[in-house]
């Protein structure tokens, strides 16, 4: 399944229309299983099936506007980001 995704940050002034998003790298090695999923079911297919998809638990969070966290891997080791909407 086709799948991409973009994100444009930067350290501009907050608006409160866009969610504040820290992103750290995790300081200890953690296993697929301790990645975020998504809440949605169709949506957890799509991640488990597309690598490039595994950015969906933090899109998901963003568009219901939650406040926390989600676990993403990256490269060799995985990130942890917060989000503030």
């Amino acid at each position: 399944m086709p799948f991409a995704v973009a994100l444009v940050l930067g350290k501009a002034p907050r608006d409160s229309a866009y969610p504040s998003i820290s992103i750290n790298p995790l300081s200890y090695q953690c296993s697929a299983q301790e990645e975020t999923k998504c809440q949605n079911q169709s949506l957890e297919q799509l991640r488990c099936a597309n690598p490039a998809a595994r950015s969906l638990p933090l899109l998901e969070s963003i568009c219901r506007k939650q406040s926390g966290s989600v676990v993403l891997p990256y490269g060799h080791t995985h990130l942890l980001v917060s989000v503030e909407p």
